[in-house]
């Protein structure tokens, strides 16, 4: 065998549940030392093909070659044994466990934590992915998670990693790093499958690109001589509409208004909301941009009523009122006198959008202003 054979290739690789195929006759080869692109619609047959890859589904009919063998890959265990890892979108970690008992979990062999430790430590240095494997789960960012899901797959020492949207929870800077430990895994001579739908990304760092569209290839291409457009053309099918923002669309009333609202976590691995303040109007698309993990869901279960006053009273700081219809809002001025469950309808007319977003150290809300009548 030489390196000219490819290192994947998928054959005729179909998965039907009932009547319905996810996967229709798929056709793929991944070169070796090649970082590959995956790209598609949602619901377009790439989660379904990579879980058939990684052995977490079975087949309907076709099959999958590696180095020029035809193989049955009937678990996630023989999928590593072969040299294939796999790094998901949604993490599966323990938060109440560090870092090296996490990696313990996922490795087939019965290594000391001592050794794992002392493995991880060593090969999150050389990959750029610096992790302290005493430290707990809970305590790390969202990035510093996905490089724990990284380092477990290259213990395995594989020859193939596929990543699933790893740059989607991701700063740039974060997303800058992880590059640069892809392009050192090409250089090795490893391969990355690679599924995002950010196409710049894939422009910037893929070789080829394979396009899936109704559980069907429907093309490939070097990405680096095609633009987002024809990409996205390539994706769906057609053109893709531009969207444009109407910056002189009116907002209208307020409908909805936070003052100085804090919340202390009620969990220990929840985020403390410290002094939050917004409004948004009719008419008004209001974003809460920030990293994920860093106050979003605890302010969405105050906003819709699952974390109550009952529950809250003892530490609501301010007051924190609904403006708005008299029968879809409730006004209050103080936390004592709030229903348990207030809730606020925001009218959709033309809108006009603005963002706020959520600090990492406070989880404090800002912007360029969130306030009513900016």
């Amino acid at each position: 065998m030489t390196n000219t054979e490819p290192l994947l290739a998928v054959e005729g690789l179909t998965k039907l549940f009932g009547s319905f195929a996810a996967c229709d006759g798929i056709d793929l080869e991944i070169g070796h030392g090649e970082i590959h692109a995956l790209l598609g619609e949602n619901g377009a047959g790439k989660s379904t093909l990579v879980k058939m890859l990684f052995g977490i589904l079975a087949p309907s009919s076709g099959r999958v070659c590696w180095k020029g063998k035809p193989e049955d890959i009937v678990s996630p265990a023989a999928a590593r044994r072969l040299g294939i890892g796999m790094v998901f979108q949604h993490f599966s970690l323990f938060e109440a466990l560090t870092v090296a008992e996490n990696i313990a979990l996922a490795l087939d062999e019965n290594v000391s934590i001592d050794e794992i430790s002392q493995k991880a430590a060593e090969l999150s240095r050389a990959y750029g992915l610096p992790l302290d494997p005493a430290a707990h789960v809970a305590d790390l960012s969202v990035g510093e998670r996905q490089r724990i899901e990284i380092v477990r797959a290259l213990l395995q020492n594989p020859k193939l990693i596929i990543l699933d949207e790893p740059t989607s929870v991701l700063t740039p800077q974060e997303a800058d790093k992880l590059f640069e430990t892809l392009f050192k895994l090409k250089a090795e001579g490893r391969s990355v499958l690679y599924i995002s739908h950010r196409l710049e990304e894939v422009q910037r760092i893929c070789d080829r690109a394979t396009v899936l569209r109704h559980g069907k290839v429907t093309g490939a291409c070097d990405p680096r001589g095609e633009t987002p457009a024809t990409l996205a053309r390539m994706m769906v099918g057609g053109e893709v509409a531009t969207v444009m923002r109407d910056d002189d669309a009116p907002a209208g009333d307020v409908q909805l208004e936070i003052r100085n609202l804090t919340l202390r976590p009620r969990t220990p691995f929840a985020m403390e909301l410290k002094n939050l303040s917004l409004s948004v109007r009719a008419g008004e698309v209001l974003a809460i941009a920030g990293v994920a993990g860093n106050g979003q869901g605890e302010l969405f279960d105050a906003l819709s009523g699952e974390y109550t006053t009952e529950d809250n009273e003892p530490f609501a700081s301010a007051a924190a009122r609904s403006v708005g219809p008299a029968s879809t809002a409730a006004a209050c001025s103080a936390p004592a006198s709030c229903p348990k469950n207030a809730t606020a309808m925001v009218q959709s007319r033309r809108c006009r959008s603005r963002t706020i977003s959520c600090s990492p150290a406070t989880s404090r809300m800002r912007g360029p202003s969130s306030r009513a009548g900016s």
